[in-house]
């Protein structure tokens, strides 16, 4: 059995340099991190169809979760892994949510938007909050996310704001529930 080379023989192509260069400065810091191998992962994901603004974004978007959560960075992943098993597209905000309007200025609808209008836009509230499923039961409010990466991300990001606007709220992800 052939064992793949460490190292790629062929190099970056010249029109993913400048793509990739974002991409590597976006990315959160962490050695060992082979460049090299990131390289090929980079330029096999654009041939695969991946739009190299999306790997940018991604990288970024990882990048700031790393610093939020304190990440060390021997946790951080290896960019070529991170392409290679298409973790970047965990990172990437839906294009259009589920049951979101399609014509912009159309409100949400959904019971709590009323409560949070003034403090999200219509686009981030479809995108997190606007996913999940309500329950009222009394005065507790319990969301429940559609999948763990927004589950998680509604309770962290915006759980604070749910309870200082929409008293007890508890948001549950699959397997699991975040008060």
């Amino acid at each position: 059995m052939r064992q793949p080379a460490m190292f790629p023989k062929a190099g970056l192509p010249r029109a993913l340099e400048a793509p990739f260069a974002a991409f590597w400065a976006a990315y959160p810091e962490r050695r060992p991190n082979p460049r090299a191998l990131a390289e090929k992962e980079f330029a096999r994901a654009i041939k695969a169809g991946a739009a190299a603004d999306d790997l940018v974004a991604a990288a970024g978007a990882y990048a700031a979760e790393v610093k939020r959560l304190g990440t060390a960075m021997e946790f951080v992943v290896h960019a070529a892994t991170f392409l290679r098993q298409q973790r970047w597209r965990d990172y990437l905000a839906p294009a259009e949510p589920i049951g979101a309007p399609t014509v912009g200025g159309v409100e949400p609808d959904h019971p709590l938007w009323p409560r949070l209008k003034g403090d999200l836009d219509a686009a981030t509230f479809n995108a997190w909050i606007g996913r999940c499923r309500y329950q009222c039961e009394g005065s507790v409010i319990t969301l429940f996310a559609p999948s763990v990466f927004i589950g998680r991300r509604v309770a962290e990001e915006f759980g604070a704001l749910l309870n200082r606007r929409c008293g007890p709220v508890t948001v549950n992800v699959p397997g699991r529930s975040t008060p």
